[in-house]
Parts: structure tokens; C-alpha cells; sequence
């Protein structure tokens, strides 16, 4: 099994990492280089070409497995991963847990890029940081409470526990007494980690992702290799204020 992503960056790749870590799983993994700008798109752009001529849905990340068939779309690869190493429900109430906290985990990761990462330091970004992010942690800390269980769906890992903590792992930099007073979230936070304590720590190392603009063509809009809509897609895409290098320390 391979999977092939962006290099230098935790990006989406994070959770499959976490996921192959904690199953012990012999999982390949191949990069393209981010920092390589331009050249390391054209590279991209290049093999997503070739891939396209029988997988038309190519995009990074994908996964290949050992018979050929490929998968892209993250969710749809954590899903297989969750499925190929156990870490998915067995019982309806099981899926039932899973659905809902796997969406709740998506939420989450997904408001933090959207604030933290893309909104310009001030006021505001602080209120929402000290008020909104915690009132959605707390309904967490709350169910791991109620149902007495290890992990978000049972007693046992499944994929929203990696999303989550993938989510949260971040937010800890930003904001380091996030879960300090949310102690069924802290218990969860640290069995997960210490299962995986070194994947962990390697990730740590990596910006969460690039400044977008700078691992694009500064040529692209008179550069004949790309089509109108990739043109589009560049020119929209958004300036970072966080989890970028230089920008990964705790909120000020």
C-alpha cells in the first residue's frame, strides 16, 4: 500500500501517518516537494496527467494499493485505512458513533483552518479562540463523560479519533490550555499519544502547511501549460496568517 502526498508539510497526510502508526501498518509513502515551488507542481501536474488517462478523480493525496487500485479524496482514504486496520465500527450503535463524531471531528478541523489559519490577527481572532473554540470541545468532553467509553466511538481507536486528534494536536500550539479544563478530553488526548508518541513528535517538526502562493508559477497567469480554471483556482487562493513556517507560535 502506498500513499503519495505533499512533502515538508503535515497537510492532509497527518491522520494517515497517525493511522499507520498506531496499526504498525507497512505503509509506503511518497512526497512530492512542496518547497520546491513551482518546479514541484509542474512534477505534480505532470503525473497527475499520466494517472488521469485511466483515474480521472486524481488528486493528491491518493492511495494505491498493492493490486493497483487507487483512491483519492482524504476522507475516503481514512475510511479505507479505518476499515484495512480495524479502526472501523462493528455494530450499528458503533456506526452510528462513528458517523456523528467523525463529523464533529471534521467541523472542528475544519473551522480551525478557516479562523485561526486564514484570518488575519486582531480582536476578534482572540474572542473567537478563548470563547467559541472551547464551547465546541466542551460537548465532547461532555459524551466521552456519558458514555464511559476510551475513545470517541467505544472502547476502542476508530478513524474520528485520529481526525480529532489531528485537529487538536495544532490547536494545542496555538492555544496550549485549550483542554486543561476539559479532562475526559485530556485523558482521551494522552492515551492517543502515547500510543503513537514518536509519529507524534516527528509531525511536530513540520509547518502545518505552506504559504499557497508560494508553491505556484509566479508566471501562471501567461504560462500556456495551465488551463483557465487552474488559473482561477490560483488566483483565489488564500493568504495564511497561521500554520505556516514562521507563523506556528502560541497565540499572542
Amino acid at each position: 500500500m502506498e500513499i503519495t502526498y505533499w512533502g515538508d508539510i503535515r497537510g492532509r497526510a497527518t491522520e494517515f501517518r497517525y493511522m499507520a502508526a498506531y496499526a504498525k501498518a507497512d505503509v509506503k509513502f511518497n512526497y512530492f516537494s512542496i518547497t520546491k515551488g513551482a518546479e514541484g507542481f509542474a512534477e505534480w501536474l505532470d503525473k497527475k496527467a499520466q494517472y488521469a488517462v485511466d483515474y480521472p478523480l486524481i488528486n493528491l493525496p491518493f492511495l494505491k494499493e498493492s493490486n493497483g487500485n487507487i483512491i483519492s479524496e482524504t476522507s475516503a482514504i481514512v475510511h479505507h485505512l479505518a476499515r484495512k486496520f480495524g479502526f472501523h465500527p462493528k455494530t450499528e450503535k458503533e456506526q452510528i458513533n462513528y458517523d456523528m463524531m467523525f463529523n464533529q471531528a471534521t467541523e472542528i478541523n475544519d473551522m480551525f483552518f478557516q479562523i485561526i489559519m486564514q484570518k488575519e490577527p486582531g480582536n476578534e481572532k482572540s474572542r473567537w479562540a478563548k470563547h467559541v473554540l472551547p464551547e465546541k470541545l466542551e460537548p465532547l468532553d461532555k459524551w466521552l463523560d456519558l458514555n464511559k467509553t476510551q475513545y470517541l466511538c467505544a472502547d476502542r481507536v476508530m478513524a474520528p479519533d485520529f481526525r480529532l486528534f489531528k485537529a487538536i494536536e495544532p490547536m494545542l500550539v496555538y492555544k496550549p490550555d485549550l483542554i486543561d479544563n476539559f479532562e475526559n478530553i485530556k485523558v482521551w488526548y494522552n492515551r492517543i499519544y502515547n500510543s503513537i508518541k514518536h509519529a507524534v513528535d516527528e509531525e511536530k517538526k513540520l509547518p502545518i502547511t505552506i504559504q499557497y502562493k508560494d508553491g505556484v508559477p509566479q508566471d501562471y497567469e501567461t504560462n500556456d501549460m495551465f488551463p483557465e480554471a487552474q488559473k482561477i483556482r490560483f488566483a483565489m487562493l488564500p493568504t495564511l496568517y497561521w500554520g505556516v513556517d514562521g507563523k506556528m507560535s502560541a497565540e499572542e
